[in-house]
């Protein structure tokens, strides 16, 4: 892959130009290749592939991604794509059965919230259940559809539900209130409630936790989901990959892009990832801008020894006010390889509630109750930011999605890459021992410090991840007080916490572990002995923090208006903006939807296909689909514009005319099936889901 650099005011041409190495310009970058396409260039300010779904490592071992991601799939096409690049079966990926709950009034209480409220205690049971009641009657006279996310709450779920779990846990979320944002994105984001099954679940006791598109995922076995992008970028031509190439200006009008130092690109269509806002700000049209919200989110990343002790859980959420956190994951449950071997001897930076090693032994908590059965020293860099969190995340993808995105935050430094590669020996071994860890990650990774987008946004993000003991021997941190290094086991906490400016949060310096970190950091610690997560005396062994200046597209009252303006405008003039923040639709901002976005852009590009993930998000959230198909580098592509491809081309070249052609014939077929889902999105929808990023 290459990096930036060259002459200075040199000019380049290309025919089709992405900017974004996250899902969304993979996904376009990889459909370019299938279709045999070689005139296109993939710029990236980061060092290497991944966007907001790279993983960084801490000098200890410990990898976070950024966000909650887990690897599951509407479509084929991402499926097959991943297990091309990645591997497949269990030498590759860790196949998970969701265990997530809510914690709230001293309880877990299994996700769906809404569909277990068997676990609360028997006043906020009546609350809930009456709730449920008034509103199925309320929504049954309502003459008008829900106009905002909170109408939607109360129409289906009640003041009990709302006041008790949704307002709350959905303002941590996106960091604006209910009432500020729309509900025309939730379909598969949001359970809705069954009242007499709601009323059944009471009467029997009995736990419902096995709703929703990601009750069961994947996991990469080592180096996070990061790993799975820079797989996917492997399959790709290095020459047409650049990296550390920052875009500070787009002119549509001579359709050039500019770079730090001074290069510029002519392009002749240009797909960005960016976010949308910066575009358009660049563009001259920043006013359009106005109806978008966003959100920042902070990445908190506590390393510990000792065995994880939280069972078989996978993400957890908590909607009170005694943490700053919305949803914290146990991340070292996802894969072995997240956390430093055993054997690694790492020392203690400080106790879980921030005092430092040896301090006066603190009263534990009582231990978070089983799972229920029923049916630094600070080290980092600012760097410039660019897709599935959501509404119970909705209740993202991030995020994907989206998780998903997008606009090439990095990966791993070129230092972690080497980690990476110390672990994937140390997970080899590990593999041999049934019942155990499968892998682990070398504990004298650096962290990957570095981020951006294929541009310059209007403002940074921040990295941090480290030892408050870097650099310390032994002798000097015994003297501070502290213990010499010890081994493992040690298992792994992510936390998110989310900001806006409705929802600020606390980021002066403090000290902590021996250096100095943010004030979130430290209430972050905080908040896991409150929340039952940690124990006041558990070791933490690494802190890790990093600040995303674009988190969460917010669904908010304004968006479809500013997107139905802006979009369409830059598209006359040559320019595709997709992806988690470059379309800014969160609801189909997961991984998979992001690749897809950049997918379909390229088919519409090329051959005028319909977008159907931009256009229809209810239709793909609805169903698995089987096509487009992905076909592996060298193979026949599966897919009606791919097939067509070598009849269009000759020699490198396009046959003139026959292009426009295929265009028309595959532009038919995707309009006829179009007219057929189009039917179904107007019969009545299920909100089916509270997805991840």
């Amino acid at each position: 892959m290459k990096t930036g650099g060259g002459d200075p005011g040199a000019m380049e041409k290309v025919s089709i130009l992405v900017l974004g190495a996250g899902p969304t310009g993979l996904g376009a970058a990889t459909r370019l290749q299938q279709h045999g396409h070689e005139d296109w260039l993939l710029l990236d300010q980061a060092p290497g592939p991944g966007g907001l779904s790279c993983t960084d490592v801490t000098p200890e071992g410990f990898y976070f991604d950024m966000g909650g991601h887990v690897t599951f799939s509407h479509w084929k096409y991402f499926d097959d794509l991943l297990d091309t690049a990645l591997g497949t079966g269990e030498e590759a990926w860790n196949v998970h059965q969701r265990v997530s709950y809510v914690r709230l009034k001293g309880r877990w209480v299994a996700y769906p919230f809404q569909n277990n409220i068997a676990a609360l205690d028997k006043d906020d049971q009546v609350a809930c259940l009456s709730g449920l009641v008034e509103a199925r009657l309320a929504d049954a006279a309502a003459k008008e559809p829900p106009a905002t996310f909170d109408e939607w709450i109360m129409r289906c779920m009640g003041r009990g539900i709302a006041d008790l779990f949704m307002r709350p846990y959905n303002f941590k979320v996106w960091a604006v209130p209910t009432t500020l944002m729309q509900c025309g994105w939730l379909g598969e984001r949001v359970a809705t409630v069954d009242l007499p099954r709601a009323i059944a679940n009471v009467v029997h006791g009995r736990e419902d936790a096995g709703w929703g598109p990601n009750a069961v995922f994947r996991f990469p076995k080592r180096g996070g989901t990061g790993a799975v992008w820079r797989a996917v970028a492997a399959l790709l031509p290095d020459e047409r990959q650049r990296y550390n190439a920052r875009v500070v200006s787009i002119d549509a009008d001579a359709r050039v892009a500019r770079l730090a130092g001074g290069r510029a690109v002519r392009y002749g269509k240009l797909l960005t990832t960016l976010p949308l806002d910066a575009t358009l700000t660049w563009l001259g049209r920043g006013e359009w801008a106005e109806g978008l919200r966003r959100s920042s989110s902070h990445i908190i990343g506590v390393g510990l020894r000792g065995a994880c002790p939280h069972g078989s859980k996978c993400w957890l959420y908590f909607p009170e006010p005694d943490c700053p956190f919305y949803r914290a994951t146990v991340f070292s449950n996802y894969a072995a390889a997240n956390c430093p071997p055993p054997g690694a001897r790492l020392r203690t930076l400080c106790l879980g509630d921030g005092r430092p090693p040896g301090a006066a032994v603190a009263a534990a908590p009582a231990p978070a109750p089983a799972r229920r059965r029923g049916g630094g020293r600070r080290q980092g860099a600012a760097a410039v930011e660019s897709s599935a969190g959501g509404a119970e995340e909705a209740v993202a993808p991030a995020a994907e999605e989206a998780a998903a995105e997008e606009g090439g935050r990095s990966s791993l430094s070129p230092e972690a890459e080497a980690s990476a590669a110390e672990a994937d020996a140390a997970a080899a071994a590990a593999d041999a021992e049934p019942e155990t860890f499968e892998a682990a990650a070398g504990s004298g990774a650096a962290a990957s410090a570095a981020a951006g987008s294929a541009a310059a946004g209007p403002e940074a993000d921040t990295a941090a991840a480290g030892s408050a003991a870097a650099g310390r021997g032994e002798a000097e941190e015994e003297a501070a007080g502290g213990a010499g290094p010890e081994g493992g086991p040690y298992w792994s906490l992510m936390f998110e916490v989310s900001e806006s400016d409705l929802k600020p949060v606390a980021q002066d310096p403090v000290p902590l572990a021996g250096g100095t970190w943010p004030r979130v950091v430290a209430d972050t610690l905080a908040g896991a002995v409150a929340a039952g997560l940690v124990s006041a005396d558990a070791e933490v062994v690494s802190i890790y923090h990093r600040r995303l200046e674009h988190g969460y597209p917010t669904p908010s009252l304004g968006r479809d208006a500013a997107l139905q303006r802006a979009l369409p405008w830059l598209k006359e003039r040559g320019i595709w903006s997709r992806g988690r923040f470059g379309s800014y639709k969160y609801e189909v901002g997961n991984q998979d939807h992001s690749l897809m976005l950049g997918v379909e852009a390229v088919d519409n590009m090329l051959f005028g296909t319909p977008e159907l993930t931009l256009h229809h998000p209810s239709i793909v959230n609805a169903r698995r689909s089987e096509e487009p198909r992905y076909a592996p580098p060298g193979a026949a592509a599966g897919a009606a514009p791919a097939a067509a491809e070598p009849r269009r081309r000759r020699g490198g070249k396009e046959a003139e005319g026959e292009g426009e052609e295929a265009g028309e014939e595959e532009g038919k077929r995707r309009r006829t099936e179009g007219g057929e889902e189009a039917e179904a999105e107007r019969q009545p929808r299920k909100a089916e889901g509270q997805g991840e990023t």
